[in-house]
């Protein structure tokens, strides 16, 4: 009887320790993916009609990106600032994707190339911001990674250089507001064009700008793929 019992136990512990397995697994960290070697990009599948490596391979590497958007930066104060100015014009950034779920802003301009970004004034606040309006981040170059938030991936903006990231907002009557801190963003990826494009949202945590005054960043940045390829979070 003791023998019987000691061999189911042993099968209980081998049962609950594959499904640990299980769910370690199922709780991976997210990582960045990108076509490989051959293969071609065609509505969400990497496809070759040669042989491989071909699919979906980890990034092993920082591979260099850019990336494009609009966003509006706001504070608690009621300020309200679109960036940049333009409908017409995005605001670019520079990084890199990988090694796994790693990733790094180093730069962030306008369409330009220019550092100190026209934005236009949606909402004046109190005290009231006046034109010009300007946006320049802070503390580059930004580490970010990938991060698993229950089911959803999430791209995390961990840390700045020197400083916790941010943007520093200047107004033409001479108010200047610098907001930092930890956020993150929502990330999708699209299928169609092979770009990942990560979101500011009522998730993004707020930053904070000193006196009791809080900021939230809004609005999407689309990762560009690199050339000939794409990329996707898994």
């Amino acid at each position: 009887m003791l023998k019987r019992f000691r061999i189911v136990g042993l099968c209980l512990a081998a049962v609950f320790a594959m499904s640990a397995v299980a769910t370690s697994s199922a709780s991976a960290a997210p990582v960045w993916q990108q076509c490989g070697a051959g293969t071609e990009f065609t509505n969400s599948l990497c496809t070759t009609s040669g042989s491989g490596p071909f699919g979906w391979v980890e990034v092993a590497t920082k591979v260099a990106v850019t990336s494009e958007g609009r966003l509006t930066l706001t504070s608690s104060t009621g300020t309200e600032l679109e960036c940049p100015e333009s409908t017409e014009a995005v605001g670019k950034d520079e990084g890199f994707i990988g090694p796994s779920s790693a990733d790094e802003i180093t730069k962030i301009t306008d369409s330009a190339g220019k550092a100190v970004v026209k934005c236009k004034i949606v909402k004046a606040g109190s005290p009231a911001c006046s034109a010009p309006a300007t946006a320049t981040a802070v503390h580059l170059p930004w580490i970010t990674k990938l991060i698993l938030v229950g089911t959803e991936i999430r791209d995390e903006i961990v840390s700045g250089t020197g400083g916790a990231p941010g943007y520093e907002t200047k107004c033409g009557n001479g108010l200047s507001l610098t907001c930092t801190g930890a956020t993150s963003t929502a990330v999708t990826n699209n299928t169609v064009t092979g770009n990942v494009e990560l979101t500011f949202e009522a998730k993004s945590a707020a930053t904070s700008c000193g006196l009791g005054i809080t900021g939230k960043v809004k609005g999407t940045d689309t990762i560009l793929h690199p050339a000939g390829g794409a990329i996707r979070v898994h």
